[in-house]
């Protein structure tokens, strides 16, 4: 607006003005650009889309291999394979918003060459599994592979898609990756000092009809790569490191952690797995001393240490023999 007119809550009225008339045509989302993410906060704007954006060398991804058939996609060619990669992804994602035709066409639908942009997808036995899209730039350090989206049907197409940018160090010395904030690239690379991670493109959005947009949320079909951690206190060193542990061996499977602390409480325990299963999660890691704790049996599930009812699995230590042998080590000594 123009100076004489700010500070005046003409903004803040065309805003509120501009909602209404959004929820009557019945729109769901609004997003936008800002010049400032504190000010349209105050609208009921957040950020959304986090993308960030690593760039390193490319024998930094010397560790990962590409084993499966990749070809580049032409204009004109079905579109239907990438689709297939990008709604497996994107139903990982509770409400997101699927691409237009529009959006396809403005993506895939021009020459490549001309306009210096690839595309690359990645199939396995037949079947549509990553695909990436690149544009050459100059660096200071010289060719750098710029990668404007990479998306993955399932966890194991994120490390072929990066052995297949491995394989092109004879053209490009870098590449600049941009990914969603949930793909911790660092801590798959054998030395994360390799990247310099930075956020780009933060959008913000909100919800302008409540009741369409919890209608429109997919079903639970399929996988969330989540699971949850239940644990009965982080401030235990030894709680702590089971956590430490087990994120680490989720993080080189491509899954998620949904870490729950229950500090001991019985009650606060059995409701945090009420809270998860509803979330759809993948599965459940239990460390409880509470025998009675009920998981829906649809959910699969692990405890440490404690056997369970049901069908979860559990892992423990032998104490019998650990003791014997123990014992034994005493009496020898």
């Amino acid at each position: 607006s123009s100076p004489e007119y700010r500070y005046g809550g003409a903004v803040r009225q065309i805003f509120h003005t501009a909602l209404e008339w959004m929820w009557a045509q019945g729109a769901v989302f609004s997003s936008l650009y800002p010049f400032s993410h504190s000010y349209y906060r105050k609208f009921g704007y957040e950020l959304c889309q986090l993308v960030t954006q690593y760039k390193l060398p490319t024998e930094a991804l010397e560790s990962f291999s590409c084993t499966c058939k990749v070809r580049m996609f032409q204009p004109g060619e079905d579109l239907a394979p990438l689709q297939a990669v990008y709604n497996a992804r994107l139903g990982q994602y509770n409400l997101a918003v699927q691409r237009e035709e529009r959006h396809w066409k403005s993506l895939f639908g021009k020459d490549p060459a001309k306009e210096m942009r690839y595309t690359y997808l990645l199939e396995d036995a037949g079947a549509p599994l990553a695909y990436v899209i690149f544009k050459p730039e100059e660096g200071e350090d010289g060719k750098i592979g710029n990668v404007r989206e990479l998306a993955f049907a399932k966890p194991e197409g994120l490390p072929q898609a990066l052995g297949f940018l491995y394989r092109l160090g004879a053209q490009y010395e870098a590449f600049r990756i941009a990914l969603p904030e949930d793909v911790p690239l660092a801590a798959l690379l054998e030395e994360s000092y390799d990247t310099a991670p930075t956020w780009i493109n933060q959008p913000m959005a909100r919800v302008i009809h409540v009741e369409k947009a919890l209608q429109a949320k997919a079903p639970g079909e399929g996988r969330t790569y989540t699971v949850a951690v239940i644990l009965p206190n982080l401030l235990n060193p030894f709680f702590s490191m089971v956590a430490h542990y087990i994120n680490r061996a989720l993080v080189n499977r491509g899954y998620r952690m949904l870490l729950c602390d229950t500090e001991y409480d019985y009650t606060k325990e059995q409701e945090m797995v009420q809270m998860v299963a509803q979330n759809k999660v993948d599965g459940i890691i239990a460390l409880t001393y509470n025998p009675d704790l009920k998981i829906p049996p649809d959910v699969r599930s692990v405890s440490i240490d404690r056997y369970l009812s049901g069908s979860t699995t559990c892992v423990a230590s032998d104490n019998y023999n650990g003791g014997r042998l123990a014992a034994q080590k005493l009496v020898e000594n």
